[in-house]
């Protein structure tokens, strides 16, 4: 009974961890986001905080982990109802932007802990490996499934495509995050659409009715 209650406050302290770690970034950033403060704020020591997450960097990598797999599930709903393999891969990119323009922060953190970790956190470096996979493995399915109804060209490497799609995305996000006023990300997004569908497709090529398959978990 004791160990019971003790897992439930563990529990619970590591999600109001999260909690108030991913409000303090979304008023303060990144490197205005203290341990110390967030420790502060949920009423426990800065130990505490280490010995649920073991650094800042792995802390802020569960925030995004939770945002994003969030985010995923819904697009998966989504996409699950659509049947024309090249409106499924325009409504990825469309989801894109829509998580560039509703979660900034989140995508800003991510690229941000990303680049810190690289060489100097070898465990996180793998997280945000294993995280592109998933990302490249989602779009590389939608690619597939375009092939396997005769609609994309079968005589490319489908992998390739989706690490060329999943650049443009972040490039994008960072070109409309550093210059909002002049970047247009609509239209850059259309252009994207427009420029991997023509390269892509077969020429005068129409999608069978059929049901979509599912897409399942990219994680």
């Amino acid at each position: 009974m004791v160990q019971k209650l003790k897992k439930q406050q563990g529990e619970a302290t590591r999600k109001q961890i999260l909690e108030v770690t991913a409000r303090r970034f979304a008023q303060h950033g990144y490197h205005g986001t203290s341990l110390e403060a967030i420790a502060k704020q949920v009423g426990v020591a800065k130990s505490s905080v280490l010995w649920h997450f073991g650094s800042k960097e792995a802390l802020l990598y569960e925030v995004i982990q939770g945002v994003m797999s969030k985010w995923e599930k819904e697009q998966t709903a989504e996409l699950l109802a659509i049947t024309d393999s090249r409106e499924r891969l325009n409504k990825l990119v469309d989801a894109y932007k829509r998580l560039t323009r509703e979660r900034p922060d989140t995508l800003l953190l991510f690229l941000t802990v990303m680049f810190e970790g690289i060489d100097s956190n070898a465990e996180l470096t793998e997280k945000f490996r294993e995280m592109y996979k998933g990302y490249r493995a989602a779009i590389k399915l939608a690619i597939d499934l375009g092939i396997q109804d005769g609609v994309f060209r079968k005589d490319l490497a489908a992998e390739d495509i989706a690490a060329f799609i999943l650049a443009g995305f972040d490039g994008m996000f960072i070109q409309w995050y550093l210059d909002r006023d002049h970047f247009d990300l609509d239209r850059a997004s259309e252009n994207l659409k427009r420029i991997v569908i023509r390269f892509i497709e077969v020429p005068g090529s129409v999608a069978p009715e059929k049901s979509a398959p599912a897409l399942g978990p990219t994680n």
